[in-house]
């Protein structure tokens, strides 16, 4: 079975039909319980408000404890980023998880409970041991359904599959003040990461101590990152550096002071930053990758920017002249609005219950 958000069309309020939400299939008149395996949204814009914010009203969500996860009431199993669910920031914790997500599993199995798995990467960023991996293994051999939030990732064999595409900001961000673009203005913002490339991207930078910009990065950073980034920015006065968390304001404002939103990631897949910089109307340099490709199609020319390699100082040169060119009034979004988004979330669950009835 296959369904998409791209093609689904629901009501924003009110009980579903099985047969609208999946095509087949007699109206279901009882609550549908998720446990969502991340934490209740915020005060800060996160993933999960796509998929709760908008859904039906007789779709009830729960969010992660252990003691919800072992022992609470619920129909479906949606699991994001998994691998968090094992580690901690201590041997002892992360052995006390793993014997959790072992009585996880066998709770998960014995009730027939069905597991959806939204697809945010391909794999952890950062590779676990051995027991991790069989864990993680042991989790996909038992998912129901697979979700997709671009239409390049492959799905794994087995199961059903959805593509539910990742949410614009549009929307969400529109009350929020945007103040003008500041000329020059490069920007890398986001939680900094060793697969994100931002030390590369601040020796790029500096390496061209000709080039007529600035770079702010701004993002919280291990103590590591911070030291071997500032020692980069402490030799350069063209780069700020803001170690710390963001809230949705200060993200917004950001981003629209910005002239050109930066992302060196070696890898990229899905990118939450990229969307929120594209729903603000500023462009943005990614690595080259099938989904950015997709994405760089999807928004229309000129807005995703897209280098292979390493980051260089002749790359970012050439995007922020590349910035400068004339393009499409907006980015093309329609397709990542958040109902669908939400009803094609719906559409996954309602599915999933309906084979087990």
């Amino acid at each position: 079975m296959s369904a998409s958000a791209e093609m689904q069309s629901h009501g924003s309020a009110g009980r579903v039909p099985l047969s609208s939400a999946t095509g087949r299939g007699a109206d279901i008149d009882r609550l549908l319980t998720v446990l969502e395996s991340v934490a209740a949204p915020g005060p800060t814009i996160k993933f999960i408000d796509q998929v709760v914010s908008e859904a039906p009203s007789d779709i009830e969500f729960r969010y992660f404890s252990w003691r919800i996860a072992l022992f609470g009431k619920y129909d479906v199993f949606h699991v994001h980023w998994p691998e968090f669910l094992i580690r901690g920031s201590r041997r002892w914790v992360s052995l006390a998880r793993r014997t959790l997500f072992r009585a996880l599993l066998l709770r998960l199995r014995v009730t027939g409970t069905r597991i959806v798995r939204t697809m945010h990467n391909l794999e952890p960023h950062t590779k676990g041991d051995a027991t991790e991996a069989r864990l993680l293994d042991r989790l996909d051999s038992m998912t129901s359904a697979w979700v997709r939030i671009n239409v390049v990732t492959a799905f794994p064999p087995g199961g059903d599959h959805y593509t539910v595409l990742h949410g614009s900001y549009r929307h969400q961000f529109a009350t929020l003040e945007k103040p003008p673009q500041i000329n020059g203005r490069l920007l890398y913002i986001g939680r900094i990461e060793p697969y994100k490339g931002v030390e590369d991207l601040a020796r790029a930078f500096a390496a061209d101590p000709e080039m007529a910009a600035h770079l702010r990065i701004v993002g919280k950073a291990s103590e590591g990152l911070r030291d071997s980034i500032g020692a980069v920015a402490a030799e350069d006065p063209r780069i700020e550096c803001d170690f710390e968390f963001v809230s949705d304001e200060r993200l917004v404002a950001e981003i629209c002071e910005a002239e050109l939103v930066v992302l060196p990631y070696r890898e990229m897949h899905n990118s939450g930053i990229a969307l929120v910089a594209l729903s603000l109307n500023r462009p943005v340099l990614v690595p080259d990758s099938p989904s950015n490709e997709a994405l760089a199609k999807e928004v229309g020319s000129g807005w995703v920017l897209r280098f292979t390699g390493e980051i260089s100082s002749d790359v970012i040169r050439g995007a922020l002249t590349a910035a400068r060119e004339a393009r499409t009034a907006v980015p093309a979004l329609e397709k990542r609005d958040w109902a669908q988004v939400a009803h094609g979330y719906a559409a996954a669950f309602r599915g999933e219950l309906e084979g087990t009835e």
